[in-house]
């Protein structure tokens, strides 16, 4: 979605584009949302998204409300999770209990809870690392197999330089 939002800004925009799929279009926050759907409009580029009818990760819950508005489809079959316990703790988030949800992910140990930022990313990095080591010393299948993902900017120059506040920036 930033390639698309960079393009419209400062190239071409959707110009010959007649169909954009948006994979996981919850993802995309109403800001973002509001400069694409106002290209597909100037250029005539049909906007199909598909994602769980969830809240938005960013401000706003366009998709959501788009999907109601249009009564778009809804798959009923889970076929992504393969653990039955990890499809089970998706079908109770979809009934918006949240808590249980993740109650239900953290007795099968896919929820790690730490007291403080610092903490938790010190446990991921301790735990990246230990896997790294012990399962995939070839750089290659690491990037392959394992992967750490950060949110904010900020977050990638504490773990890269062992958890200082404010490193220097190197971009």
């Amino acid at each position: 979605m930033a390639s698309w939002l960079q393009q419209i800004r400062t190239g071409s925009g959707l110009t010959g584009v007649d169909v954009l799929v948006v994979d996981e279009a919850t993802m995309v926050d109403d800001r973002a949302a509001e400069v694409l759907m106002r290209e597909a409009a100037r250029t005539g580029t049909k906007v199909i998204g598909i994602s769980d009818p969830l809240q938005a990760i960013g401000a706003g819950g366009w998709y959501r409300e788009v999907h109601r508005l249009v009564g778009g489809l809804t798959l009923h079959e889970d076929r992504r999770q393969e653990d039955a316990a990890e499809r089970h703790a998706l079908e109770v988030r979809r009934t918006g209990d949240h808590g249980q949800a993740l109650r239900l992910l953290a007795d099968r140990g896919r929820v790690h809870t730490t007291e403080s930022a610092d903490e938790a990313r010190s446990q991921i990095l301790t735990t990246w690392d230990e896997l790294r080591r012990d399962r995939w010393p070839n750089t290659h299948n690491l990037l392959d197999k394992l992967i750490v993902l950060a949110a904010r900017d900020a977050d990638v120059d504490r773990a890269e330089s062992g958890g200082a506040a404010d490193p220097p920036r190197r971009r």
